[in-house]
């Protein structure tokens, strides 16, 4: 019964985690974004997340917290939480950064930490304004071409001084 009943907790935190990701794109004219996201088990810490701020801006984020497993899915479940409750005032990537990793730092014996990308785009423009911690990978894609926009640097939850750089794009219709 105990085996039967974990199955059953376990089944029920994989569908908790796939209803917090989004699954319609924001509504901004000539937009359209689009996620997807799997776990390496069936729960862990990965999630990609997306919303409208509220002067208009899109917001995107993909994260990859520790190495799976619940103690993954939980510490991704607390960032996606205080990324939505902290971009309300602190909308720019690489500040954002700075304030989720001091929290992590600070809520946790030194044992957590995240991998993040946080992209803000504003659709009158195009412009892409973005910053990222620790080690993913993010492409732009354009007419069969392609751009790396990352590079490697210290997680979220290490260092809760570091200052996350920051680098922009504008984005062309198609990319």
């Amino acid at each position: 019964t105990d085996s039967t009943r974990l199955k059953h907790e376990v089944e029920a935190a994989e569908r908790v985690q796939q209803s917090q990701m989004p699954r319609v794109s924001p509504p901004i004219e000539n937009w359209q974004v689009a996620g997807w996201t799997a776990q390496a088990k069936q729960v862990g810490g990965d999630f990609h997340d997306w919303f409208v701020t509220p002067d208009d801006r899109v917001l995107v984020t993909l994260a990859d917290c520790l190495d799976g497993g619940f103690d993954a899915a939980l510490c991704a479940s607390a960032l996606q939480a205080s990324l939505r409750a902290f971009s309300t005032t602190t909308p720019l990537p690489a500040p954002l950064l700075q304030r989720l990793s001091q929290s992590l730092w600070t809520g946790s014996a030194g044992d957590l930490y995240a991998h993040l990308f946080c992209g803000l785009i504003e659709p009158n423009s195009g412009r892409l304004v973005y910053a990222s911690a620790g080690n993913l990978g993010a492409i732009l894609l354009s007419d069969g071409d392609w751009e790396s926009l990352l590079k490697p640097s210290l997680a979220l939850g290490i260092d809760p001084e570091l200052q996350y750089p920051f680098a922009e794009r504008f984005l062309r219709p198609g990319q």
